[in-house]
């Protein structure tokens, strides 16, 4: 943070002659001229420290000739005459702010290109066991999709939009000056100082290839020279639950009436024919003896009573889930070297029983300058984790939310006898019930989802864990020729190992027919990365000139192997130890980029600023006469306020227009070499081995291309009380790598090619508005609010009408994410039967209860969003302090496929059913929108309108109360801060469509994804 150091008062007093010790006073102000308080103050080369009270003054041991060193800058104390000594700092000396920008570093004003700035202020206000989680809501234009309640899962994150169909569109992460690949969540938050988002091509043209969706820097804690040793612990321990409520499931004795209200409708024997029968199609009577416990009026039979009913969201989901963590820093420095030291260990458990994430972080970072004319730097960085990850998302069998979306509570979770009691094993324990056995059984097997049971698996029966571990160490060596004219050197080093394992057990669940199964599969990535920068920086009076001439190199390493088997004896969890082999796998890829770039940066009187960068990258994706591609960025910026006009404004503080324009490319496609054509090998039906091509490629397939254009005002009023910044941006991709559709006459088979065939843009605008409303000694109260808008349109797909995918249909014109599905009309009220749409021979619009000749339409609904962002409220009284954060996104739309088989028919025997269905129609000239219950239809809850619902939402994201103890009170026993809280995370959600976490996915559907958690913590932070 900017310090101002605006008054420095000394004071000395002259004893018998001789010139003593004597006590300095002064007064410590911010970047606003308030008082800082707890700022330490320190008498550079002695043990002498102190600290500002809450009014910023400060009072030390001191002589002539001795300099104070403050928040790491240094100020002489001088004598002026004799008698009273007084001494001057140089005041009103702004500090000013320097900013991590691509390759180096830059001060902000000079910036020229689109950032957003997280640091670590507002990172320590939030808890995330992925750090890259604490930008939603903080930064503006970042869009980012939780993993769900599977701590340790990478979220997704997209910047300004989508900048590409196929080809990745996750931005670069770089920590430390050094691109990062593998699990962010490796890296504990505590050890980051700032997160810097680049959005534009100004900001992130050099990174090249990489940088097409933008670029997130990560610094982490760095020490400071001539500083004393600072020891910093902070604890958290913290329960949690499901952020939000799942969808509400009928109970069973609703679901046996349900039923045989389905299969009086479905068949020809009616009332009678569904009391007889009911039981039977379900396999299960939690009834007990009652063996047609529904009589023919659809009502419970005399003396029914149910002898269970289960919730499986109780067994499934863990309600009182923990959370610790702990992480102790050592920083500090002398006049020639500054360190800091970390360690950090997370034990989390998730949303999902049995779910759990363990890591140990080390990390270091030493920068020396063992000369005036050289500067050495090392940083490390080791973590490990663990990861008990049972299966968060999907439909199959293993996916609680799934199981708990589908299986009916008429299921019981533990196996029970004919009079409903539960049994037991030799040992005592119950038995759990895979449904294929038991004397309460009719048909002798569950009808849905037969041999298996989620809990079970969970506790015994299937076991997925992972295993990763990180080792990044990066040093440069840096000469200062002159000091304006210096040379670095950067080589960087990292392994990421990731280990997953699989077991199925051999005695229960699905796989125990074949003895169980084991699967293993592990994955290795070694990237290398070697940097060398010239850089020149110097002002010839009012002109202020940079130049940047650098060359990197690039080399990523990727294999992966996979091995399973079936057939294994307990206790023996190797794929070695099985009997026969099912699946053996493996590959190997590697990627190169070699780069040549420069940068030029030009300011006049810092009022005028003009930069721009040019990049020569090649990539062995593309074949060697593709492989290079050039890319460039022009940006300039004018500070308005420091024009004639505006000096000495009381209103304006701070003007800046800034713009920038370039072009980046991406080559993250979806193969290492898309430009070659794939083989499988293998055997044909006579045993003879050969290769088979996989698909027809395209070899002239080179990079997809990105011009983004940015325009943005910066601003401040009333001495900077009111700040922020309005951007516009427009980003077109062009070139994107896409299949087309082939003639017949292609040739080998293949339907479609893989080539640069489309366009589309992203274009919106963002504001970011940040106010100090009260700020004095006792009170401040500040509000920051950043809004971001994107709007998606395809601009071509060569010579292409229109593609479908999923339910999406793109076409020229088009928004990528815009839904393509078809449209509900409602319920006949004659019969019950839904309605769909469609055109008839003469393009009218008409009804149909025929599903299969509805008609698709575009809905002009998309999954992104009109606007999304977040608000936060900071509050200080005293030693007290409140932070609220809340995120929001509004006008984006959702397909609820959950809520969609959750309406379902009755067709499907024993399919868990949503209260909503209690609104069905039940007798001619019912109006309602849910049709009737029937086992004869099951495509009334078919993809339609119906589940597409509006997916606007306002969450408190994080709310975190802290008392901060005074230093001078701590000073005594050695402890220079202390400060304890509550933290709260998740802790409110207003949904507009409710029983799913709103933050599913970029496509906006539902997947059986697990739930975000509500976290309730408390924990301190010591410094010593």
């Amino acid at each position: 943070m900017r310090r101002r150091l605006t008054s420095l008062g000394l004071l000395a007093f002259l004893g018998l002659g001789t010139v003593a010790f004597a006590q300095v006073t002064g007064t410590v102000n911010d970047a606003s001229n308030l008082p800082e308080a707890d700022i330490e103050v320190k008498v550079k080369g002695t043990d002498k420290v102190t600290y500002t009270d809450e009014n910023g003054n400060f009072n030390i041991d001191a002589k002539v000739g001795d300099t104070l060193v403050i928040n790491g800058k240094e100020f002489k104390v001088t004598s002026n005459n004799l008698g009273a000594l007084k001494y001057t700092s140089q005041e009103n000396v702004d500090l000013g702010e320097v900013v991590v920008v691509a390759f180096g570093k830059q001060r902000k004003e000079a910036v020229v290109g689109s950032m957003s700035i997280v640091d670590e202020k507002v990172l320590e206000k939030q808890q995330a066991t992925n750090a890259l989680s604490a930008l939603q809501g903080s930064a503006s234009g970042v869009s980012i999709i939780n993993s769900g309640g599977q701590p340790g899962g990478n979220p997704t994150i997209r910047i300004r939009g989508v900048g590409s169909i196929n080809a990745s569109a996750e931005p670069l992460i770089v920590v430390d000056g050094v691109p990062f690949n593998g699990a962010i969540s490796m890296i504990s938050q505590d050890m980051i100082q700032s997160i810097n988002v680049l959005k534009d091509a100004g900001s992130t043209a050099l990174y090249g290839a990489r940088a097409a969706n933008g670029v997130i820097l990560i610094e982490t804690k760095k020490g400071k020279f001539s500083s004393t040793p600072q020891v910093s612990f902070s604890s958290q321990f913290g329960v949690a639950d499901q952020a939000v409520k799942m969808h509400k499931r009928v109970g069973s004795e609703d679901f046996m009436k349900y039923t045989w209200e389905a299969m009086k409708n479905g068949n020809e024997g009616g009332a009678q024919f569904a009391t007889d029968n009911l039981v039977t199609r379900l396999g299960y009577n939690p009834y007990g003896t009652i063996t047609k416990p529904v009589d023919i009026n659809g009502n419970l039979v005399p003396g029914a009573e149910l002898l269970w009913d289960t919730d499986w969201e109780n067994y499934l989901i863990d309600k009182s889930a923990t959370r610790r963590e702990y992480n102790v820093n050592v920083d500090g420095g002398n006049e020639t070297t500054m360190y800091s030291f970390g360690a950090g260990y997370l034990n989390q458990e998730g949303s999902i029983v049995t779910s759990r994430f363990e890591r140990t972080t080390v990390r270091g970072n030493i920068i020396s300058k063992p000369a005036d004319w050289l500067e050495l730097g090392l940083n490390t960085l080791i973590s490990f984790g663990y990861e008990n990850g049972p299966t968060q998302s999907g439909n199959s069998y293993q996916s609680p939310i799934q199981w708990i979306n589908s299986v009916s509570n008429i299921y019981p979770v533990y196996k029970r006898d004919a009079s409903g009691n539960l049994l037991f094993n030799s040992l005592g324990n119950n038995i759990f019930d895979y449904g294929q056995d038991g004397d309460y059984l009719v048909n002798g097997t569950r009808p849905i989802m037969s041999n298996e049971n989620a809990y079970g698996a969970l506790l015994e029966g299937y076991k997925v864990t992972n295993k990763r571990t990180n080792v990044s160490v990066s040093g440069y060596a840096k000469v200062n020729f002159t000091d304006f004219l210096s040379l670095k050197s950067q080589i960087s080093y990292q392994s990421y190992l990731f280990d997953n394992t699989s077991i199925s057990s051999n005695t229960l669940g699905n796989a125990a027919s074949v003895g169980g199964r084991i699967e293993k599969n592990r994955d290795t990535q070694v990237t290398k990365n070697f940097v060398n920068g010239l850089n020149f920086d110097k002002r010839f009076g009012d002109h202020g000139l940079r130049l940047d001439a650098i060359m990197e190199l690039y080399d990523y390493n990727y294999e992966t192997l996979l091995a399973g088997g079936k057939g294994y004896i307990t206790g023996i969890t190797t794929v070695g130890g099985t009997t026969s082999p099912e699946n053996i796998g493996g590959a190997i890829y590697r990627e190169r980029n070699l780069s040549y770039m420069g940068r030029a940066s030009y300011d006049y009187m810092n009022k005028y600023f003009l930069e721009g960068t040019y990049k020569k990258e090649a990539s062995t994706r593309f074949k060697r006469d593709l492989r290079w591609g050039e890319f460039y960025a022009v940006g300039a910026g004018w500070i308005i306020s420091k024009e004639n006009f505006l000096k000495g404004s009381d209103f304006i503080s701070n003007l800046k227009l800034r713009g920038s324009y370039g072009e980046t490319g991406n080559n993250r496609t979806s193969s290492y070499f898309p430009y070659s054509q794939d083989y499988a090998a293998g055997w044909s039906n006579l045993n003879e081995t050969g290769l088979n091509a996989t698909a027809l490629v395209d070899d002239s397939i080179t990079w997809e291309k990105q011009a983004t254009t940015n325009i943005g005002l910066d601003f401040g009023f009333f001495k900077n009380r009111i700040t922020g910044s309005v951007e516009y941006y427009n980003r077109a991709s062009k070139d994107l790598i896409m299949g087309t559709a082939l003639a017949p006459s292609g040739g080998m088979g293949f339907t479609s090619i893989t080539t640069n065939i489309g366009s589309m843009k992203n274009y919106g605008i963002e504001v970011n508005l940040n106010t100090v409303n009260v700020r004095n000694d006792n009170f401040e109260w500040t509000t920051g609010i950043n809004v971001g808008t994107v709007k998606n349109e395809i601009t071509k797909l060569n010579g292409a009408e229109y593609i479908i995918d999923g339910t999406k249909r793109l076409e020229v014109g088009g928004d990528l994410y815009e839904f393509y599905i078809w449209e509900y009309a409602g319920v006949d009220p004659t019969d019950g039967a839904a309605m769909w749409y469609k055109d008839d021979a003469d393009g009218n619009k008409v009804t149909t209860k025929d599903y299969s000749s509805a008609t698709r339409y575009k809905q002009g609904k998309s999954s992104l969003p009109d606007f999304e962002g977040g608000f936060t409220n900071y509050f200080r009284y005293k030693n007290f302090d409140l932070n609220v954060l809340f995120n929001f996104s509004v006008g984006a739309y959702i397909y609820d496929s959950t809520y969609a088989g959750l309406m379902n028919t009755g067709a499907s025997a024993g399919y868990q059913w949503s209260t909503d269905i209690n609104d069905r129609w039940q007798n001619p000239g019912d109006i309602t929108n849910t049709p009737k219950l029937t086992t004869s239809q099951n495509n009334y809850n078919s993809t339609s309108t119906r589940f597409l619902f509006k997916n606007d939402y306002l969450r408190l994201k994080a709310l975190n109360v802290g008392y901060n103890f005074s230093q001078r009170n701590l000073q005594q026993m050695g402890i220079k801060g202390l400060r304890i809280y509550f933290q709260g995370d998740n802790l409110l959600t207003f949904q507009s469509h409710k029983g799913i976490d709103p933050e599913q996915s970029i496509t906006g559907t539902t997947n059986s994804r697990s739930y975000q958690q509500r976290i309730y913590t408390v924990g301190f932070n010591v410094k010593l």
